[in-house]
């Protein structure tokens, strides 16, 4: 039970009334480099840290009850044998790889590796579209199914591009009213369901 800031420094500065101190270990988490509430003090003389056990031990500390037990050095946990690597978050190996990754996430890609990074990311909403199917929901997440399947290097069974040069003038200009009759139901749908404040539709 230490407590909170009463740490390396502190513990070297208080326990140094009693005797001198030879080393103060702090037992640390691996992941944040947070004390663990238990620490070792190493004192020169043998009697000084009975009598430090004696003294400290249901001391009242800023709200801390502390609880001081003498050990032989013998007994002492692997911990003081060897140095308190984690003193600070900043050479805590979970906070060094939660760093890293971080990194590596907001890292400016490169236009291929983004270019797969979406086709990715279509493939699995297109997962999501089936399984929600197979429920009986017919919800169209509007995925640009091209994409996936120029990462595979294949057309998409499912295109509906229609290449205008080969379209006579009288089917070119329905072609052309269609197209304009859709961007304007969708431009209603999407202005409507905004206004009514709707995350999620189905057009």
């Amino acid at each position: 039970n230490i407590p909170h800031g009463f740490y390396e420094e502190p513990m070297q500065r208080y326990f140094s009334q009693f005797g001198k101190v030879l080393e103060i270990k702090i037992a640390r988490s691996r992941k944040t480099a947070k004390p663990l509430g238990l620490a070792y003090v190493k004192f020169m003389y043998r009697g000084v840290a009975r009598i430090v056990a004696q003294s400290m031990n249901g001391y009242l500390m800023f709200n801390k009850i502390m609880r001081c037990k003498y050990i032989k050095a013998a007994k002492v946990s692997e911990i003081m044998m060897f140095g308190n690597r984690f003193t600070n978050a900043k050479s805590c190996p979970g906070v060094l790889k939660h760093r890293f990754t971080v990194d590596e996430y907001n890292r400016k890609r490169t236009a291929e590796e983004e270019s797969k990074r979406i086709s990715r990311l279509a493939e699995k909403i297109m997962k999501k579209e089936k399984m929600l199917k197979d429920m009986g929901l017919n919800i169209n997440l509007n995925v640009p199914e091209e994409k996936i399947y120029k990462k595979l290097g294949k057309k998409s069974p499912t295109s509906n591009t229609i290449k205008e040069e080969h379209l006579t003038p009288e089917e070119t200009k329905k072609f052309d009213e269609a197209k304009e009759k859709v961007a304007n139901e969708v431009r209603f749908y999407v202005v409507y369901f905004d206004h009514l404040d709707i995350t999620m539709c189905s057009m």
